[in-house]
């Protein structure tokens, strides 16, 4: 059942400024519900269509994936669970730290349901859950003491069919009893103080071992190393798919989980493996003997030292075993399932640098040599992509949303970087102003392997970056770069689902291995891919591959090659370039190689007359037609109103045609699934 916050959520919708935040927080309400990811996407689906403007597919889908990436989390100790609770656990709510006892150990102790003070219709409930009619029971009510004082069962125990039990409880019941009366006339006397006990598979009557069981329905799972709350709280976070949950009148409750593994007993052996090295994932050390198909459990309804043996909950979790192992590797296994008709559907445009050089979901990998001022060189290209403009020949085709995490650099080195750009390469105003919608800089040294990942992911949720920079590699790795699974992790594993959820590009900047010792040949071509320090997955990994190195004998000449898919840069493999002179500080073409004449810069930004009036930060307007005339709509209004407060002699009819005509993309966009136009530099989130 789908809480009713959550369908409220959903049909809610939300106001621009907040869409992408509040979507994510709705996924993460889904999965902390236990809602299976495609009913999420349906809610998420809902969600987007009534946000204003709707919030695209694209964004929708990252949020959501980002959400199931992670398990479900649990209530906190302090929250009182009720059985009608609408509520799992509200966003903001305090969470403790997470035991290490266990990877997927909850970190909230349960509340352990009291009894129902109906021990007769616990009784009826337990048997219906498990058995069927014609099933033959197996219980033990005799039992011993032995010499540490506790009391164990004694013999095979009495085995009936579970309807001649029904029958008798209800013969009993009509002559007026009731209680633990009416259940030692049932089920026969036991010692007060033992209790009694069951076993939780059907029997065939002649004994009461492993090969006396006739189906292989259930494992029962217990155990008293954790005090009872937690031990519910396991049950209960891990969704298992149980019959029953029976507090055993001690320290333990018994949960009588479903195997559903029929007659073969391969299968139950090797689901029993699953579910308890799940179990001991979450910190719950499960009684080893409790694998036996035969094995005795606590049965509900009689005292146990003057304390009840009360059902806890009927069927609960997942509606069975291969329900509850879809569950499980639906949030543990992800994948893009693609047919022949979808390959040769084209996509969206993915392009972000060159010509497809580095792509959305792409890597780019940028290595140089330590102190030649690889850091200026990714904030310049950073700056330059910001503002729309090429970066040694890597053309864009618009103005992109840049994001960089560095963690050499403080506030006066970056202050003394950026301010070299921007004033050597001579931004003009509506480059600066651009540059201050489009570039975010975060100092990064807390982090490292897959909570750096998570930081990403957290910063791509918030700014909606086009790319995401990182300065340098080995700051946040995490393990050894030279170890093939510490760089595999790291990037294939954990850096990659971001750059898919988030649909961002990555450009990763790092560091050449020290200067070969002798007089062996030097990389050439594309063996210069392969000359970062560390393991040759790196390499592999990133979709495109540039180096920086100085060229010998020259003390302001170096070298910025493409390497890998030097094909798909749009410019010159190999570019000269060199340091501006101080004081300055920046990369500039080297001396004899051809620049981009200021004339040619001014042409570019040349004066145009719907500079300034406000086109650039326009909010989202509807695009759509109001019929096929195409001669107005409501960004044409809007436009027409805007010209007019400007002085310009402008009417509807002329805003639309220069929308028609695609005349004014320098300042809005048009996005074909909200069906909106807005100015390039609106942003809210990204501040």
């Amino acid at each position: 059942m789908i809480p009713k916050f959550i369908n409220d959520a959903a049909a809610e919708g939300c106001r621009e400024g907040g869409r992408n935040d509040r979507a994510f927080w709705l996924a993460a309400q889904c999965r902390d519900a236990r809602l299976s990811k495609s009913t999420a996407e349906t809610l998420i689906g809902t969600f987007a269509s009534r946000c204003s403007p709707a919030l695209g597919e694209i964004e929708a889908k990252a949020a959501l994936n980002s959400a199931y990436r992670s398990a479900p989390r649990e209530p906190p100790i302090s929250r009182q669970v009720r059985g009608d609770a609408d509520e799992i656990i509200c966003w903001n709510g305090t969470i403790g730290p997470r035991s290490t006892v266990g990877e997927y150990e909850p970190d909230y102790v349960a509340e352990v349901p009291v009894a129902s003070g109906d021990p007769v219709a616990d009784l009826k409930t337990w048997l219906a859950a498990l058995y069927r009619p014609e099933d033959k029971l197996n219980y033990v009510v005799a039992s011993f003491k032995d010499e540490d004082g506790k009391y164990k069962p004694r013999g095979m125990g009495v085995t009936r069919t579970r309807e001649d039990i029904e029958a008798d409880l209800a013969r009993y019941a009509k002559k007026g009893h009731t209680g633990e009366t009416l259940l030692r006339n049932v089920l026969g006397d036991w010692t007060p103080e033992a209790g009694v006990w069951a076993r939780i598979n059907p029997m065939d009557g002649n004994g009461s071992t492993n090969a006396n069981v006739v189906r292989l329905d259930h494992v029962l799972v217990e155990g008293d190393e954790q005090d009872i709350g937690k031990q519910i709280a396991v049950i209960r976070s891990l969704h298992l798919p149980c019959s029953s949950v029976v507090h055993s009148g001690g320290k333990s409750v018994h949960a009588v989980v479903q195997i559903d593994a029929g007659t073969d007993k391969a299968i139950y052996k090797e689901r029993v493996d699953i579910l308890f090295k799940k179990l001991e994932s979450a910190g719950f050390i499960a009684d080893p003997k409790c694998r036996n198909s035969s094995r005795l459990s606590r049965l509900p309804g009689p005292l146990r030292g003057g304390n009840p043996q009360y059902l806890i909950s009927s069927t609960c979790g997942a509606e069975s075993w291969d329900a509850w192992q879809a569950e499980q590797q639906e949030g543990e296994f992800q994948a893009s399932v693609k047919s022949p008709k979808d390959l040769v559907t084209k996509p969206e445009d993915d392009n972000l640098v060159g010509e497809r050089f580095l792509c959305r979901q792409g890597s780019w990998l940028l290595v140089a040599q330590s102190g030649v001022g690889k850091s200026v060189m990714a904030i310049q290209a950073a700056a330059s992509f910001s503002v729309g403009r090429s970066f040694f020949g890597l053309q864009v085709a618009r103005p992109l949303r840049n994001l960089m995490i560095q963690a050499e650099n403080n506030a006066g080195d970056m202050h003394e970087s950026f301010s070299g750009i921007v004033d050597g390469l001579k931004f003009g105003r509506h480059e600066r102003e651009s540059l201050e919608a489009n570039f975010r800089t975060v100092h990064c040294s807390r982090y490292t392997g897959g909570e750096f990942a998570r930081f990403v992911a957290h910063l791509c949720r918030i700014h909606k970056p086009d790319i995401v920079w990182i300065d340098p590699l080995l700051s946040y790795i995490g393990g050894e770069i030279s170890k093939m699974q510490d760089t595999s992790r790291f990037l294939q594993n954990q850096l990659q689902p971001v750059l898919e959820d988030a649909n961002i590009g990555l450009v990763v900047v790092h560091h050449t291995g020290k200067p070969p010792k002798s007089d062996d040949p030097k990389y050439k071509g594309a063996d210069l891919a392969y000359l970062g320090i560390g393991s040759s997955v790196l390499t592999n990994w990133a979709r495109a591959t540039s180096t920086l190195l100085r060229v010998d004998g020259q003390d302001n000449r170096f070298s910025f090659e493409h390497a890998k898919r030097s094909d798909r840069a749009g410019c010159p493999r190999v570019t000269a370039i060199m340091h501006a002179a101080k004081p300055g500080i920046c990369w500039l073409p080297a001396s004899g190689t051809v620049e981009e004449s200021a004339a040619e810069v001014a042409k570019r930004y040349r004066k145009s007359k719907y500079d300034g009036i406000g086109l650039e930060t326009m909010r989202p307007v509807s695009g759509v037609w109001d019929d096929d005339s195409r001669t107005a709509c409501d960004t044409a209004r809007y436009i027409a109103r805007i010209m007019d407060s400007f002085g310009m002699d402008s009417s509807v009819k002329s805003a639309a045609k220069l929308l028609s005509s695609r005349r004014l993309t320098d300042y809005i966009n048009y996005d074909k699934t909200t069906k909106t136009w807005q100015g390039n530099l609106y942003a809210p989130d990204f501040f």
